[in-house]
């Protein structure tokens, strides 16, 4: 049997697992709604949600993606949000295989994709969620003996105070906020969980993207635009070609 199947699918149903879970986060954190209590209903008609209708991914299939009680339709997103959780959780072990690197970027899928839709539809990004990542991502720094507490210590440092300078100062010389305090936070947790240096490229490729949103969305500059969703992103990019890229931005902004 070929020897990356069966941890690869392990992931994968793990990721589908914690892909609904996340569905669940993503309902109720800004809703101020226990993540526990009640059992998982249907959102229309409050009927429980059966454990055989709860299957990650392959109940809404079943299902066609309505209620199995009232008929209603379901969101696709919960869908979604399973199936992107277990492909990027079935990567991992193809992209890094065992190691700290493979946690963290499960980690970054899993607090990163939460967030993405939280702050689309509320533009909030959970203290939970940036605190969390920033404690868990301390915890690894220690275990991990390529990466010592220090630089996870200089990337929350840089990686959130690089973003709250920029947010300083674009609210001092528009008078209009750009930033709030949750993307600040988010990004010193991603600092932590993986370095100064990939803190900075992130913010860089956050604004990159965030900045093609704008431009091809043709939203105006007075419009709240939530930022949490390009971090994430930029983040992801940056844990897969970060090494090049990030010699390339260093030597960008500091050239040789």
């Amino acid at each position: 049997m070929i020897e990356w199947l069966y941890p690869s699918l392990f992931l994968f149903v793990f990721g589908a697992i914690l892909g609904s879970f996340a569905n669940v986060l993503i309902y109720r954190m800004p809703r101020k709604l226990s993540i526990l209590r009640p059992a998982s209903n249907c959102p229309f008609c409050k009927h429980p949600v059966r454990f055989y209708h709860n299957i990650p991914i392959l109940s809404f299939l079943f299902l066609r993606g309505r209620c199995a009680y009232c008929g209603k339709e379901i969101s696709s997103r919960y869908f979604w949000v399973e199936l992107i959780m277990a492909l990027a959780f079935g990567g991992a072990f193809l992209l890094f295989g065992f190691s700290w690197e493979m946690l963290r970027w499960c980690l970054l899928w899993f607090v990163g994709l939460t967030i993405f839709f939280i702050d689309i539809d509320f533009q909030i990004i959970p203290n939970q969620l940036s605190l969390g990542l920033l404690v868990i991502s301390f915890v690894i720094a220690i275990f991990d003996r390529t990466f010592s507490i220090m630089p996870s210590l200089m990337g929350m440092i840089i990686g959130g105070g690089s973003l709250f300078l920029v947010a300083y100062l674009y609210q001092k010389f528009t008078g209009m906020e750009g930033l709030g305090g949750g993307d600040i936070k988010l990004m010193a947790a991603l600092g932590a969980l993986f370095g100064w240096k990939n803190a900075l490229l992130t913010i860089f490729f956050s604004s990159i993207f965030g900045l093609l949103y704008v431009i091809i969305a043709r939203k105006s500059a007075r419009q709240a635009i939530p930022f949490g969703p390009f971090i994430f992103l930029a983040a992801v990019v940056m844990f897969l070609f970060g090494k090049n890229l990030a010699d390339w931005y260093l030597n960008l902004i500091i050239p040789r």
